[in-house]
């Protein structure tokens, strides 16, 4: 199998190939590791490379695929376990635990740490006979929806290197594209999985609140983990594997009835669905991104659905008031987190600017106004309650512009200015009233404004292809359905991707970038 080959197979066919004795586990895992060889110097995808445990992985599935092990696995019906088995796959350096392993969060005080144990999410790996082949990039404690962190540089996105591949997931979606493995690890707590997914081409599906055991609550229960991938099947096939309860969890939903991956196959029945491009804040969506929900509209009705514009169901202070300030103070919980493991005050050799600049804003909040936003996130379940009495999913943008520049989200001088104040100054009154937790959210929030929506909810929610615009680089579209109908939202991507075939698409990864 050539690189160029393996790079075009998804994990359920490579799987297969694997257990038909036609690829052999250790040779995917050398294809992997040659593409990272030749492309992570563009992407700086990948910040830590364990490709001796994925080598070791790898040889143990060979092994029982030798000799009359071979013969019987060929007459044998698939088991549904052996759907990954033998495939690579990357782990973003964020919420999986990996035995040996660091989990940096592209944070500079978590530098040098390792894992003695593997979490949830690699435990099941291991089991399924998955070799893990590294770490992927990530924003500094997963913050932002776009991947720059001062300890590992930029990730970029290989449709287009001065580009970001989004976030906090880029490090895993910009490998997936590239064809480096079939299936990266993602998390999403206020579009992580779906914002890379919409800029790098992928599929992306954010899981009902508790699919998938994550090992704590995070961000208010905000954040589920999952994987980003090209084709449908391998993330239905993924979270038929990953889903189920485990002990201590705080959120325990049962495994599906009748299996993703077949739901995949499956035509959806005719769906009513509500449509929205306005902009939360007022702002104008770029029009290449409104116009792809608005000529997927009119694919979805030529199937058969029904789709209407419609307001959003919320209002713009769910995002201000209620998202953006219970993220500001888990990052603070989890700065205080990281200080108490460390021993020591963390500060601006561990921190970056803006991460501190958190910090500052969440000591501005009173418990009072943290309690607040959270159980805000009820009406939030009230508002997705009323919307599917009346449509079967939500459509629309996955964010509001194609991928930004790589440093446009940087601060300016006179802001990093501003920041270095409030961060030095004991200004918590005066943060307080100038209400900058708010204006400081809505910075990014106007990028995505639709995403955090399903996080609050606990809804699932997934972002499609639908296309490339004329500069080439991709655009996505999303859909929200009720909580736990992740079955409805694989139905319809399994019939779209028939329709588009965007697993075709491929980047070819410029040798440098500007």
């Amino acid at each position: 199998m050539t690189g160029d080959e393996y790079a075009r197979f998804d994990a359920v066919e490579l799987a297969r190939l694997v257990r038909m004795g036609d690829v052999r586990a250790s040779e995917l895992v050398a294809r992997a590791a040659e593409r990272a060889d030749s492309l992570n110097e563009q992407l700086n995808a990948i910040v830590y490379r364990m490709d001796g445990q994925a080598r070791e992985a790898a040889d143990a599935v060979d092994r029982e695929h030798t000799g009359s092990g071979r013969k019987l696995l060929r007459l044998r019906s698939p088991d549904p376990t052996d759907l990954l088995r033998g495939v690579p796959v990357l782990i973003k350096d964020i919420g999986v635990p990996v035995a040996g392993a660091p989990m940096r969060a592209g944070c500079r005080a978590l530098d040098g740490t390792f894992c003695n144990r593997d979490g949830i999410v690699a435990r099941r790996l291991r089991g399924l006979g998955v070799p893990m082949l590294g770490k992927t990039n990530t924003p500094e404690l997963g913050i932002t929806p776009y991947t720059e962190s001062e300890l590992y540089g930029p990730c970029r996105n290989p449709w287009d290197t001065g580009r970001t591949p989004g976030g906090s997931s880029g490090g895993s979606a910009a490998a997936v594209a590239a064809g480096i493995v079939p299936i990266a690890t993602a998390s999403d707590g206020g579009g992580s999985i779906r914002i890379p997914a919409a800029c790098c081409g992928l599929f992306g599906l954010k899981p009902s609140r508790g699919r998938i055991p994550i090992g704590g609550d995070w961000w208010g229960g905000g954040v589920s983990e999952h994987c980003l991938t090209r084709s449908v099947r391998d993330s239905a096939g993924y979270l038929d594997l990953m889903s189920g309860a485990a002990a201590g969890q705080p959120y325990l939903l049962p495994r599906p009835s009748v299996p993703y991956r077949e739901e995949v196959e499956r035509d959806p029945a005719p769906l009513m669905i509500g449509m929205v491009t306005e902009h939360p804040f007022n702002r104008r969506i770029h029009p290449t991104c409104k116009e792809a929900v608005e000529n997927l509209a009119g694919l979805l009705e030529r199937l058969g659905h029904r789709v209407e514009e419609v307001s959003l169901p919320y209002p713009p202070e769910a995002l201000t008031h209620w998202f953006f300030r219970v993220v500001v103070g888990s990052t603070a919980a989890r700065i205080a987190e990281i200080e108490g493991m460390l021993g020591r005050r963390l500060g601006a050799g561990d921190l970056e600017l803006n991460t501190r600049l958190m910090r500052r804003l969440a000591q501005s909040l009173t418990m009072e106004d943290s309690a607040v936003a959270r159980e805000s996130w009820n009406l939030l379940l009230e508002l997705a309650a009323d919307f599917h009495t009346r449509y079967d999913m939500m459509l629309s943008p996955s964010v509001s512009d194609p991928p930004p520049a790589i440093g446009a989200f940087a601060n300016s001088r006179s802001e990093g200015a501003a920041a270095e104040a409030l961060v030095r100054l004991p200004l918590r009154a005066l943060v307080r009233r100038a209400g900058l937790v708010d204006r400081l959210g809505r910075r990014v929030l106007d990028f995505l404004p639709y995403t955090p929506f399903a996080n609050m909810s606990g809804a699932p929610s997934m972002s499609v292809p639908t296309g490339n615009d004329e500069d080439g680089l991709p655009v996505g579209a999303m859909f929200t359905a009720p909580m736990c109908r992740e079955d409805m939202l694989f139905r319809l991507a399994g019939s779209l991707e028939r329709e588009l075939r965007w697993t075709d698409r491929l980047p070819v990864v410029p040798n440098r970038h500007d």
